[in-house]
């Protein structure tokens, strides 16, 4: 197929009623030069499409193939075509892993109110067949303004950053070779950019699968590893450890009490305590996301948790996520007082916390590295990653990539 036979759509008109080749609106939209406000008026009406482009590529032989596609947001329609296309895009727990996903994806889309995690997802039709054969998503941790976690107004944009995951990322192997990969990852760093965000992580895997989509992340400046400078603003480092309970047989009770309007007050003085000021910004922000999210809904499961002492005062508190991978809790956010007997009690509860939700791995991200944590049994995460995360008995390692956005 050439340039001159690519046709786009059944009229040959683009979704604005312009030629596609020559559309004005197509090509800004797929440079990813797309602004929230739009987006948020968009996703509204999901099913339209967003543009249509042609991805072209060199192959093998050296000829040049074309592929006319249209993008349009993900909804409930694309999930089991998508599925059936990207079937051999992954490992025996990957399909799985993504169904549960996008289940979760379209729930939060159907409830109404602030989220903890902004999630969009992307589809790529092939317009020749109508059929999903690629997707890319974004997760958004947002302090800047438009999409993300809700703080627009809150914080100031000088000293919080703006990170933005890379969600479920695919093309189908059938259509690999034809430059939808690259098109894809592209598209999502402008549209992240042109947000406000600095930083884009990726999360992946050692799995055979992976190393295609690796290789593509590390020739594009993506660097592994756990520590990352400026991740949460200026001179405020990210590092991450774990802890691997699988083989712990220790009993530990759960907290009973739970972060509520009745004692938020309490929760914020701690927090006022224990963190700066521009960490304790970001955690009373989120705080009012969480206490006003839907219950059991969207991608992140979040649990909260605070423990007493015996004169009855507040001593720690957390909020953990499951949702996300099967064999994780993830730690986002706790403190304590500085006694060691706060600190290892907060560390049980984290671990009664992963065995009543079946995981085995629990995952810190820190600012700024954490002594406490290494004497409490966590290991700094390195370039060898995190072992079991994904799903128990997956051999797989979490890997964690980010790159800063120029």
């Amino acid at each position: 197929m050439n340039n001159a036979e690519v046709q786009f759509g059944p009229t040959g008109l683009c979704p604005h009623g312009n030629f596609a080749s020559s559309c004005p609106v197509c090509a800004e939209f797929a440079s990813g030069s797309i602004t929230a406000e739009f987006l948020k008026q968009y996703w509204q009406n999901p099913e339209a499409p967003l543009f249509q482009t042609a991805l072209k590529a060199r192959g093998a032989d050296g000829t040049e193939k074309t592929t006319a596609v249209e993008a349009r947001g993900l909804t409930a329609q694309h999930i089991e075509p998508l599925l059936n296309s990207l079937k051999d895009a992954w490992g025996e727990y990957g399909i799985s892993d993504l169904q549960d996903t996008l289940a979760a994806f379209q729930e939060q889309r159907e409830k109404k109110g602030d989220f903890l995690l902004n999630v969009e997802y992307y589809v790529l039709l092939d317009l020749d067949t109508g059929q999903p054969f690629a997707m890319t998503g974004l997760y958004s941790e947002d302090v800047r303004g438009g999409t993300g976690l809700a703080t627009q107004g809150r914080l100031d944009p000088e000293k919080h950053f703006m990170a933005t995951g890379l969600g479920w990322f695919a093309v189908s192997p059938q259509y690999r070779g034809r430059g939808a990969g690259k098109f894809l990852l592209d598209w999502t760093e402008a549209m992240a950019k042109s947000r406000g965000a600095e930083f884009m992580y990726i999360e992946t895997d050692t799995d055979p699968n992976e190393k295609r989509a690796v290789k593509m992340y590390e020739d594009r400046g993506y660097q592994i590893g756990f520590h990352t400078d400026d991740f949460f603003g200026p001179g405020r480092n990210l590092d991450t450890y774990f802890a691997d309970i699988s083989k712990d047989q220790n009993e530990y009770k759960p907290p009973t009490e739970s972060i509520g309007q009745e004692n938020q007050a309490e929760v914020l003085k701690l927090a006022h305590e224990t963190f700066d000021p521009e960490r304790f910004a970001e955690f009373e922000a989120v705080l009012q996301i969480l206490l006003s999210q839907p219950q059991e809904a969207g991608i992140l499961k979040a649990q909260t948790f605070v423990q007493r002492g015996q004169d009855g005062n507040l001593e720690s508190f957390g909020i953990v996520c499951t949702g996300v991978y099967d064999n994780v809790l993830n730690c986002y956010w706790y403190g304590s007082r500085a006694e060691q007997s706060a600190e290892l009690k907060m560390n049980e509860a984290l671990k009664a916390l992963a065995k009543t939700s079946g995981r085995e791995v629990i995952v810190v991200f820190r600012e700024g590295q954490d002594n406490a944590l290494a004497q409490m049994g966590f290991e700094p995460a390195g370039k060898e990653g995190i072992p079991n995360v994904y799903a128990k008995g997956d051999p797989t390692k979490f890997l964690f990539y980010t790159k800063k956005l120029t």
